[in-house]
C-alpha cells in the first residue's frame, strides 16, 4: 500500500514582505509574484496600499535628482514660510500619532483591532519601516544639508508616518479628524527636519512614502493571514483528501493534503 502526500504550504511571512518590497521598485514583477503568493487576492488592494507611497518616493527621487541648488531653494522656502521652533522636537514628535494610538486604546476607544493586536502590527511596522530605511541611508551616502551624513532617506519623517498611517488605520473609521491629527502631526515632523537643516525634501518626500508603506504592507498581509485563517475554521483551509485507485498502474491508496 502506497501513500503520496501532495502538499501546498504558503509561502512565509518575510518572502510576502520581500516580493512586496520588490514591488516598490519593480512593480509589474512585484505585482505578478504577489498574485501567485496571496493566492491571486483582488488586486485593487495591493494597488491602493501602494499608490500613496509610491507617489511619495516617485517625487522624491525626482527633486533628489535635481542639483543641490534646487534643493536649497526648497529648504529655503520651507524655512522662510514655516512656524518656529527647537529643532529636536521632532526627536519626540515623530512617536506622536503612535502615542495617540496607544492613549485612545488606554481609554478604551475601540479600534479597528484588540489592544495586543495593535501592539503587533506596531512593531512589525516597526521593523519593517527601519529594515528599509536604515540601508538605503548607509548606500545612499547623501550629505545633510549641514554637511552631517547619511542624510537619504529621512528616518525621522518615515517614522512619523508609519506612526501616522498606524494611527488612521486602527481609528481613521472611527472618526476622520484621529487622520487629520496623524498626518498633520506627521508633515510637521518633516517640515520640522528641513527648517532645522538636517534633511533634504527628497529625504522627507521618500522618507514619508516608505514609512506610509510599511505601514500598509503590515496590515495588508494581516488581511491576507486573517482571511486565511478564516477559510481554514470554515473546512476550505487544510484538508485530506483520500483516493483509492484500483483500475490502473500503480494501485494503492493515495492521500492529498493541502496545509
Amino acid at each position: 500500500m502506497l501513500f503520496f502526500f501532495e502538499i501546498t504550504a504558503k509561502p512565509p511571512l518575510v518572502t510576502k514582505y520581500l516580493l512586496l518590497l520588490i514591488a516598490v521598485y519593480f512593480p509589474e514583477f512585484g505585482y505578478c509574484q504577489y498574485l501567485d503568493s496571496l493566492e491571486a487576492e483582488k488586486p485593487h488592494r495591493f494597488m491602493r496600499s501602494i499608490a500613496a507611497p509610491t507617489a511619495f518616493i516617485a517625487s522624491g527621487l525626482i527633486v533628489r535628482n535635481h542639483n543641490e541648488a534646487i534643493q536649497r531653494y526648497f529648504n529655503q522656502k520651507v524655512d522662510e514660510r514655516g512656524p518656529k521652533g527647537p529643532g529636536h522636537i521632532s526627536d519626540y514628535t515623530q512617536f506622536a500619532p503612535l502615542g495617540l494610538a496607544f492613549l485612545l486604546s488606554a481609554m478604551h476607544k475601540p479600534g479597528e483591532h484588540k489592544f495586543l493586536k495593535q501592539l503587533s502590527l506596531a512593531a512589525q511596522a516597526e521593523v519593517l519601516m527601519i529594515a528599509m530605511v536604515r540601508p538605503l541611508k548607509y548606500i545612499s551616502h547623501e550629505t545633510r544639508p549641514d554637511g552631517g551624513p547619511n542624510s537619504f532617506p529621512s528616518g525621522h519623517t518615515a517614522q512619523a508616518f508609519m506612526a501616522a498611517t498606524f494611527l488612521h488605520k486602527e481609528f481613521g473609521h472611527k472618526s476622520i479628524w484621529y487622520s487629520v491629527a496623524g498626518y498633520t502631526m506627521a508633515t510637521a515632523v518633516g517640515t520640522c527636519r528641513m527648517m532645522s537643516n538636517r534633511h533634504w525634501a527628497s529625504d522627507v518626500l521618500v522618507g514619508a512614502g516608505l514609512g506610509i508603506l510599511s505601514t500598509n504592507m503590515v496590515y495588508l498581509a494581516h488581511k491576507h493571514r486573517t482571511g486565511s485563517e478564516e477559510r481554514k475554521a470554515k473546512g476550505q483551509g487544510r484538508r485530506a483528501m483520500p483516493r483509492l485507485n484500483v483500475s490502473a498502474a500503480p494501485r494503492g491508496f493515495y492521500m492529498s493534503m493541502k496545509l
